[in-house]
């Protein structure tokens, strides 16, 4: 994805933008929530994962 803003409802992404990569989550009232993006254990990116939703 290309911008926080196309992450819809009750969903998550990796955004990255001008080389930058921030965790972004949307709960279902809309409002979005952006952290960085690399993991602070092994520096890798995380996937999100719609089964821990539960």
């Amino acid at each position: 994805m290309d911008s926080g803003a196309q992450v819809p409802p009750g969903a998550g992404a990796v955004v990255c933008v001008n080389g930058q990569c921030c965790a972004v989550y949307r709960d279902a009232d809309g409002v979005a929530r952006a952290v960085p993006a690399g993991c602070t254990h092994l520096g890798c990116l995380p996937a999100f994962s719609d089964a821990e939703m539960a």
